[in-house]
């Protein structure tokens, strides 16, 4: 009998590769059944076609990228989650018809083929996609108008936490570009800057409620004072003949929060908009 305490020779080693067999009941199984894929084909086929001077060079691989558009328009995923399922998720590879085949497409050949196929070819695709998801009862028929055809940008929100996080990384950028009684405080704007990232991830990600954002956007209020603080000292010291541009804006942006911190504490600390507030760190008039 082999003593349990002993580890085998073989021990600690794991298969990297299984046999898996997918349910025929399976969600994107049924949608992979269901889709009229040589219909599509053609519409993609026709197209690259219209686009690209000369059919040279092997085509795309149609049906597994479509398939990588179904599997993003039904799970509303992004490019580089999409990826990862193609690649380890057997369903994911049964609907881009990838269970025999070692190629895996990546986020950036996904993206390339969406950017080709343009948003008129992409609404025909989720639109097959996410009415036979429909069909088949994975998908609420509510969010069959959603758009699909590029991932979300990072839009810099006009909220409180968004225009003290602006203004830090404006700063800082433009701090890189200019010398004199600057560099003096280079280094600890550039301390204060990591800790509002921290504070500006922390309230988009961890701060659910009311009194979260608020705690946390009190920190990042004092945080960015600290900095506007730094700024106002130099300036006071005699800068008045600023040369070049960045040292022209690092002024205007520290003029302008002048007037917006006081307005954002206001906001943290009634709930209320200020009168007159500023929403935009480029256009203080808006």
């Amino acid at each position: 009998m082999t003593n349990p305490k002993q580890m085998g020779f073989f021990d600690g080693i794991h298969p990297k590769s299984a046999h898996i067999v997918i349910k025929d009941k399976h969600e994107l199984v049924q949608l992979t059944d269901m889709t009229p894929w040589s219909k599509l084909i053609e519409v993609a086929q026709d197209i690259r076609a219209s686009k690209v001077k000369a059919m040279v060079g092997p085509d795309p691989h149609y049906q597994e990228l479509l398939g990588a558009v179904a599997l993003m328009s039904v799970r509303q995923i992004t490019y580089r989650q999409a990826e990862d399922l193609i690649a380890h998720y057997a369903p994911a590879r049964y609907l881009c018809n990838l269970m025999d085949s070692t190629w895996n497409p990546d986020h950036i050949t996904i993206f390339e083929f969406s950017q080709m196929m343009g948003p008129e070819g992409m609404a025909i695709f989720n639109k097959e996609f996410l009415l036979h998801a429909e069909e088949i009862g994975i998908l609420d028929s509510s969010r069959l108008m959603a758009d699909t055809t590029a991932q979300a940008a990072m839009v810099p929100y006009p909220n409180e936490v968004g225009l003290m996080k602006r203004f830090t990384d404006l700063v800082v950028g433009g701090l890189k570009k200019v010398g004199g009684k600057f560099s003096n405080i280079k280094a600890k704007a550039k301390e204060i800057s990591s800790k509002v990232k921290s504070l500006a991830r922390n309230s988009h990600l961890f701060a659910k409620t009311k009194e979260q954002k608020r705690k946390v956007g009190k920190k990042m209020y004092h945080t960015v004072k600290e900095l506007q603080n730094l700024i106002t000292s130099v300036l006071a010291q005699g800068e008045r003949k600023l040369r070049g541009k960045a040292s022209v804006e690092i002024k205007r942006l520290s003029n302008l929060m002048g007037a917006l911190l006081p307005q954002i504490l206001f906001f943290l600390e009634t709930g209320f908009v200020a009168s007159k507030k500023i929403i935009h760190l480029q256009m203080s008039e808006l």
